[in-house]
């Protein structure tokens, strides 16, 4: 279930990255451009 979503400037992307896994349940991210349908990846919990 989708449970966020932000779009951020390339200089904040680390940071915005880090704050969903301060929550315990998020276990990945997806990792989209902000053009619709520009998936770029999967980011999982380490």
């Amino acid at each position: 279930m989708m449970v966020g979503a932000e779009v951020v400037e390339g200089v904040e992307l680390e940071a915005a990255i880090e704050r969903p896994f301060e929550d315990p349940e998020v276990r990945y991210l997806h990792l989209h451009n902000a053009r619709p349908g520009c998936y770029n990846g999967r980011i999982e919990r380490a």
